[in-house]
């Protein structure tokens, strides 16, 4: 039987995957695992250490609560800022995704 979390995690890392433009071999060489791994993790049949989670969150650029939840944005501010960001349509939410990570960027 399948562990429903290790299911819904690997839908999620497919689809963070597909969304970026990666292919299933370049994010399994960029996190250090083998593409018959990634494609077993992505289709909920094999399940994952903290450490690997970690590496794929990583590299997708995502928190590895939103792996494994679901939930992109915790906090208190966070109702308020999903509901300016809802107003936008999908081309802007592109551009304040770009602008978001190169404050982010820079932040570094």
């Amino acid at each position: 039987m399948k562990n429903k979390l290790y299911e819904d995690a690997g839908k999620r890392i497919q689809e963070m995957r597909c969304e970026q433009g990666y292919t299933r071999s370049k994010l399994a060489e960029k996190a250090g695992i083998s593409d018959k791994f990634l494609y077993e993790i992505e289709k909920g049949k094999k399940g994952f250490s903290s450490d690997i989670l970690f590496r794929i969150a990583n590299v997708l650029e995502v928190s590895c609560d939103y792996i494994l939840s679901g939930d992109r944005i915790k906090g208190k501010n966070a109702s308020e800022f999903l509901a300016v960001v809802e107003r936008f349509d999908e081309k802007e939410i592109g551009k304040l995704n770009r602008l978001i990570r190169t404050l982010y960027d820079f932040k570094k």
